[in-house]
């Protein structure tokens, strides 16, 4: 609490933080209130927040609510446009049709294994490999927010099974055919690409 002008009058004024953040509160004039009217209307006024202090925010348990409500706006902080699009997509198309009815306490690792094994056959290797990611970070997540005890994601394995395409190599006559055909500076640029 302190006296501070405001104006031509002087003013007591209670500071406090509320959820990490700096707030103040003007109590009254100095002329109508005594040090202890003071104190007394501060505690008045803080008593709500107190009472609130020091309670955990009561997190969603279903898994689509989590990530809507948590994951994805916390990490949305972090990640550039292109991550987000293209995240937020894969999350949505794959896992939250996948787990939308599901308790996160009721997603066990076996259960989220046989999830990636099935995706394993229609999706590629990369696909699969950032479903595992983002199943991993999901539940890490969750655990820091003690929503589940331990992360069932943390030892997925992306299946063997999954999709990989063949690289593509140029054949010998293929690299002579083109260097043949392009000028000396995309000669140069060619052979530093390769």
């Amino acid at each position: 609490m302190r006296k501070v002008k405001h104006g031509r009058r002087w003013v007591c004024i209670g500071k406090y933080r509320e959820d990490g953040i700096g707030r103040t509160e003007v109590l009254g004039h100095c002329a109508d209130l005594t040090e202890g009217g003071a104190w007394a209307k501060l505690r008045e006024e803080l008593r709500p927040v107190n009472e609130r202090a020091g309670q955990r925010q009561s997190l969603p348990r279903n898994f689509r609510s989590y990530v809507s409500n948590v994951y994805l706006p916390q990490r949305r902080k972090k990640w550039k446009d292109s991550t987000d699009q293209t995240t937020t997509k894969r999350i949505q198309t794959h896992l939250l049709k996948a787990f939308e009815d599901f308790e996160l306490t009721d997603l066990t690792r076996d259960r989220l294994q046989k999830f990636l094994d099935q995706k394993a056959r229609p999706l590629s290797r990369s696909v699969v490999s950032h479903l595992r990611w983002d199943l991993n970070a999901i539940f890490k997540m969750a655990a820091d927010d003690a929503i589940i005890e331990g992360n069932p994601a943390g030892s997925l394995v992306t299946p063997k099974e999954a999709k990989t395409r063949t690289k593509r190599v140029m054949t010998n006559e293929q690299v002579r055919l083109a260097l043949s055909v392009l000028d000396l500076k995309e000669r140069v640029i060619f052979c530093w690409l390769s």
